[in-house]
């Protein structure tokens, strides 16, 4: 399992090398393999084979900023904390666009029963709004780390989200009656 081969050149191979320190060199505790990374970036390494979401922020930016030596892609990492901020940040805006759809829909005269359909329909509603918004925050940060840089893509997107939160709060306070 530790054979290497090289892709260019099928005659080309590597065996590893056993060392045994004054025993026998099929005990099995006494291989050694030795990685030329430091424990820090291997334990970095394999929460990364966790999965994204199992990584804390502050892990998404050191493991950005170590993904290209280790053999990943810098923009998966990037795209993930676009993501997070961006699932944090836009809740403010989608709360006022809740307020104000909630203000709009409100019953004026008695209300009947019309809040009973509304108990299982409106969670299910939300839920697929809340959905579609994140999908659409990861492809419009996806886009902006490709097209434009991880910087760059970070202040359009915090400009996209202050642009999205004020247009609400003027929405809001156009709802007078």
């Amino acid at each position: 399992m530790m054979h290497a081969l090289d892709r260019n050149d099928k005659n080309k191979s590597w065996k590893p090398e056993w060392s045994a320190q004054g025993r026998t060199a099929y005990l099995p505790d006494t291989s050694q393999i030795i990685l030329k990374v430091s424990y820090e970036t291997f334990l970095m390494l394999s929460e990364m084979r966790q999965r994204l979401p199992s990584m804390y922020i502050n892990d998404l930016f050191a493991a950005a900023s170590t993904a290209e030596e280790t053999g990943y892609i810098t923009e998966v990492f990037q795209a993930e904390i676009l993501n997070r901020l961006g699932a944090c940040l836009f809740f403010l805006p989608m709360a006022v666009i809740v307020l104000i759809i909630g203000w709009n829909l409100r019953a004026r005269n008695s209300p009947r029963f019309l809040f009973v359909l509304s108990i299982p329909i409106l969670p299910l509603v939300f839920n697929c709004l809340t959905h579609l918004y994140r999908a659409v925050l990861n492809t419009v940060g996806i886009s902006l780390i490709v097209n434009f840089g991880f910087s760059a893509a970070l202040t359009a997107f915090i400009l996209i989200l202050s642009v999205s939160f004020i247009i609400s709060l003027i929405t809001l306070a156009a709802q007078h009656d």
